[in-house]
């Protein structure tokens, strides 16, 4: 999967939101935001995700700033904390070599583009046609249906349409699935009416493809009642779910300019989850840049599905922390 990360500051949010599932990082050629590229490499690092990197609009680029450019990535991707080896990529053998090496070096593959003349566009879509996938989807096909939602519509004529990824099992026409969680950490019946995966009509969607579906409540509430948003799942009713209002992560903190205590309230974000929480408990008393810390989360507004784990960012200004889910509380 792949999703575009601007280094552009006020897209932090966005990027943040990416990149615990993926490892994309754009930029222009003419302007190379260092200290916001440093913060996406660093949190892709932390979180353990491959990392490439596309360089674009060099049409636009003259050749001394495009050169500065080059330096300016190099420097970053080979910082002690990093210690990535940029890998510029632009004939078919340096990608295949860039293919094997993804993920399993610290060769970091680098793509030169443009939109305008079709710039190494043909390679960079081979690459991701090629890409090594990191979970093998194939042997999620026997496991229960859970699909993420990221995007919702009204469509005039048709009814609610969600949108997102599926994670395991396989969805088909006609098939039952426990919408939510709604504000009040429920979950609802829904049949699946029609399935779109790129833009085409399909009879079932499998393991790790995005897709869309159409669906309809099968109680006699409409199914928008249901306060449809980013960050609710579908799921096969066998799992029987349940809303999470707080659960305890391992933190480590990347960066923080100030102080952490109980009550502190960042943005948590954990695959298709985005929330404000806020430190109930931890077992330090303090957290600064470098601590590692067990700390007890609560959602500020509404209960979440998640599951034990879990990578999640904790975001506020610019403090960064990561962490994983050990257990939910309720």
């Amino acid at each position: 999967l792949a999703v575009e990360v601007e280094l552009v500051a006020k897209t932090s949010s966005t990027a943040s939101c990416g990149v615990t599932s993926n490892a994309e990082a754009i930029t222009a050629a003419s302007a190379l935001y260092a200290c916001v590229a440093q913060e996406h490499v660093g949190m892709a690092i932390a979180l353990h995700v491959p990392l490439f990197v596309v360089v674009t609009k060099v049409d636009l680029c003259p050749e001394p700033v495009m050169k500065e450019t080059m330096k300016s990535l190099t420097r970053l991707l080979k910082l002690p904390g990093a210690r990535k080896q940029p890998y510029v990529v632009r004939t078919l053998d340096e990608l295949m070599v860039a293919v094997r090496s993804f993920g399993r070096t610290a060769i970091t593959p680098v793509f030169t583009i443009s939109s305008v003349d079709g710039t190494n566009v043909p390679l960079l879509r081979q690459f991701f046609n090629l890409m090594p996938s990191r979970r093998a989807w194939v042997n999620q096909k026997d496991m229960p249906a859970e699909f993420l939602i990221d995007q919702h519509f009204n469509v005039p004529g048709v009814g609610l349409v969600v949108a997102g990824t599926l994670i395991s099992g396989v969805v088909a026409l006609n098939h039952v699935l426990l919408m939510g969680p709604d504000n009040q950490g429920k979950f609802n019946p829904v049949t699946v009416r029609s399935i779109h995966h790129m833009r085409a009509a399909v009879h079932a969607l499998l393991p790790g493809q995005t897709g869309a579906f159409v669906v309809r409540s099968r109680t006699k509430d409409h199914v928008r009642s249901f306060g449809i948003r980013k960050g609710m799942v579908l799921l096969e009713p066998s799992m029987n779910p349940v809303a999470t209002k707080s659960f305890t992560c391992d933190v480590l903190v990347l960066h923080s300019q100030t102080t952490m205590r109980v009550n502190y309230q960042p943005i948590v974000y954990a695959r298709n989850v985005r929330q404000c929480v806020r430190i109930a408990a931890m077992d330090k008393e303090i957290l600064r840049t470098g601590v590692r810390a067990r700390v007890t989360l609560e959602f500020m507004y509404r209960p979440e599905f998640l599951q034990p784990g879990t990578k999640v960012l904790f975001t506020e200004g610019k403090t960064k922390a990561i962490g994983t889910i050990r257990e939910l509380l309720e």
